[in-house]
């Protein structure tokens, strides 16, 4: 499900989904209101996409083509949109992912590993590192800093689009 607050008819909304913390926007749609009413949008917590299309009687072919052309832009703007995202959080993404340490078998994210019953990933050319302290927000309000094991996610190039960070205790449980 999609939170969405208002419509602005053509223009590619960002929302928030249902489990999204506070700051977060998950979702997005976009509205189009030339012909039938039609929104594609996206939920990306749950992995899911798809097209909304008010009721009413079949298209034509001419209308499905228009549609197709609607969706396929705002494809295209999405696209457009999450390439600037991806941009604008590079620096600050390379900054946590240079200070990050390798993992090793004593350090909290070693150990989660291993209680986890996997092995500990030695080297650093690994996807995977260890933080000592890093922040943890909560929106715009900052919780504290902890233990962190962090995860580079790359884009189908290769390059570096964002960090999945796991919260630890000192002792190398879940936070």
């Amino acid at each position: 499900g999609l939170l969405v607050d208002s419509i602005e008819p053509g223009r590619l909304m960002r929302c928030r989904v249902e489990g999204d913390r506070r700051g977060q926007t998950s979702g997005a749609y976009r509205v189009f209101t030339d012909g039938r009413p039609a929104a594609p949008w996206w939920n990306w917590k749950a992995g899911t996409s798809g097209v909304w299309v008010a009721d009413g009687p079949p298209l034509t072919d001419a209308q499905q083509h228009h549609q197709r052309q609607r969706m396929a832009q705002a494809q295209r703007e999405r696209q457009q949109q999450q390439a600037e995202q991806w941009a604008q959080n590079l620096p600050g993404l390379i900054r946590q992912w240079s200070s990050a340490q390798p993992l090793t078998e004593h350090c909290p994210a070693g150990v989660y590993l291993a209680r986890r019953g996997l092995p500990v990933p030695v080297g650093d050319a690994l996807p995977l590192r260890y933080a000592p302290q890093l922040d943890y927000w909560d929106g715009p309000e900052r919780m504290g800093s902890f233990p962190a094991m962090l995860a580079a996610v790359t884009s189908p190039a290769g390059a570096l689009v964002a960090l999945h960070r796991t919260y630890l205790t000192e002792d190398g449980h879940k936070a």
